[in-house]
């Protein structure tokens, strides 16, 4: 439970946390419209490509991109809105000893480097934990917020195919070349 390991696109969990938390610092953030262009690392696939150069999605809209899509322009935006550092303390303060935000997404310099956003096994489990409990350092209808959103049937995943479908499961994957996981709150 405590080797650290390679998240793939399962940090994206923290990085909808971090969000919620600043939200309530700022009274309409999620409402907020942001435009949403694909950069050059994201560019080739994903929402940025479909959308014109002028579109613009609600902060709110892009995290689910984020989660349910897991959309990597969606992410990078959102990593730009909240701050890597910010989403670093914030894990921190929750007390989550392994888990890092390092890179944004598609970042194949940085990935090249060894710098792969990681996490331990039992912080994946904790993290999931605090949700399913509003253990969360926002309020109750903030924690409920990010847990309706992580329940929002994604695509397909294997993960998910012996649980029947009208069972609500909040549910994060993540795959990189060697790396398949994923994160969930079966209610």
């Amino acid at each position: 439970p405590d080797m650290v390991m390679a998240t793939a696109s399962t940090i994206k969990v923290s990085i909808l946390v971090e969000l919620f938390r600043q939200a309530e610092q700022k009274p309409g953030l999620l409402r907020q419209q942001r435009p949403f262009k694909a950069n050059e690392a994201t560019g080739r696939g994903g929402m940025g490509r479909l959308l014109s150069a002028d579109s613009a999605v609600s902060v709110e809209d892009i995290a689910k991109m984020m989660i349910n899509l897991s959309e990597n322009t969606a992410t990078n935006l959102l990593i730009d809105e909240v701050g890597m550092e910010n989403v670093n303390k914030n894990n921190v303060a929750m007390g989550l000893k392994t888990m890092k935000l390092r890179r944004k997404m598609l970042d194949s310099a940085s990935g090249a480097a060894g710098e792969e956003n990681i996490s331990s096994p039992a912080d994946g489990a904790t993290i999931m934990y605090k949700i399913a409990k509003c253990d969360l350092p926002v309020s109750k209808a903030s924690c409920d917020r990010i847990r309706q959103i992580m329940e929002i049937p994604q695509p397909e995943h294997p993960a998910l195919d012996p649980i029947p479908h009208n069972i609500p499961v909040a549910f994060k994957w993540g795959g990189l070349e060697g790396v398949s996981n994923g994160w969930g709150i079966v209610s």
